[in-house]
């Protein structure tokens, strides 16, 4: 769980680390399954001042969802690799068509993880 994790680091885990089942990191927080939901959600490990809770950044409805729209960036990440700027445009239309067909609920809103993942790839961060 989240809360075994931030034992583990040596962090304050926020009351409710325990109601996320950590399967992996995006290199700054936490990709967990949310109990209760089932949604995948990014979540710091260490809890936010005082102890509290830190909301959770949505990222997919389920598991199967989140691995689908992996695979997709996966397939399709090394396409991106030598476009010039209108291509690259080209692309992250493409892959945000294709994501939104995958996982409606990844990008329904401008603070989801897919979402800000694709802001990034706009702005050429990524």
């Amino acid at each position: 769980t989240l809360a075994e994790l931030a034992q583990e680091r040596g962090v304050q885990p926020a009351s409710d680390a325990g109601s996320y089942l950590v399967m992996g990191s995006d290199f700054g927080r936490a990709l967990c399954v949310q109990y209760g939901t089932a949604n995948i959600v990014a979540v710091p490990v260490e809890a936010g001042p005082g102890g509290a809770p830190v909301p959770p950044q949505f990222v997919n409805t389920g598991l199967p969802e989140f691995a689908r729209c992996m695979a997709l960036l996966g397939r399709m990440w090394r396409l991106r690799f030598g476009l010039n700027q209108e291509q690259a445009g080209r692309w992250t239309v493409d892959f945000q068509n294709q994501l939104a067909a995958l996982d409606p609920a990844a990008l329904a809103s401008p603070e989801s993880w897919w979402s800000v993942l694709l802001e990034q790839m706009w702005d050429g961060l990524l």
